[in-house]
């Protein structure tokens, strides 16, 4: 049997408890998983031969103004060595964490890789990462080595880095463009 004071304390505690679990509700759908998705990008072992030429990421985990699912794209540049890369990307995601590939066309790869603990709060429990490789001949189909050397040129005076490159402008002749993106969705 409930006493007096508890039955007070009780209803007085309970608008507190009501506004708190409110304002769980309204932060939940704000939370970031850029980390978790850069974390979880970074368990995935990339043959040392690939070279890191571009990094961006995008999109809204909230959707706010109708923005994107976040998404996260590393690009590589590697040697085409005759189609070779190819199906060397495609025996890699098939040893690659034990997962099994989805096959996404001609010269890619997808598979899945589990969300961290952080993610699956907000109900991600797991990221799609593709890979997708580029022909060397369909990298810089509309853009021209002057155009390409202006661009490299202007990236360094800002010391730009890696992110937010126009990766195509770093891919030698005869190299292939490597993408590698993981989606981060919204739910399951």
């Amino acid at each position: 049997m409930m006493t007096r004071r508890t039955k007070w304390l009780l209803i007085g505690l309970s608008p507190l408890l009501l506004v708190g679990l409110a304002g769980v509700a309204f932060v939940l759908p704000f939370v970031d998983t850029f980390p978790d998705m850069t974390a979880q990008l970074d368990r995935v072992p990339i043959p040392e031969h690939w070279e890191l030429i571009g990094h961006k990421q995008g999109g809204l985990r909230s959707r706010f103004a109708a923005a994107p699912d976040p998404y996260l794209r590393r690009s590589y540049r590697a040697s085409w060595e005759a189609g070779a890369l190819c199906s060397e990307v495609s025996t890699w995601a098939r040893h690659l964490l034990d997962t099994r590939p989805i096959d996404a066309g001609a010269c890619a790869v997808r598979f899945a890789v589990p969300s961290g603990r952080s993610a699956r709060m907000v109900n991600v429990w797991r990221y799609v990462v593709t890979v997708r490789v580029t022909h060397p001949d369909g990298v810089r189909p509309y853009t021209s080595d002057s155009r390409c050397e202006e661009i490299r040129t202007q990236a360094e005076q800002r010391g730009q880095g890696v992110w937010f490159r126009f990766e195509p402008c770093w891919v030698p002749a005869g190299d292939a463009l490597i993408t590698v993106t993981l989606d981060g969705k919204v739910g399951i």
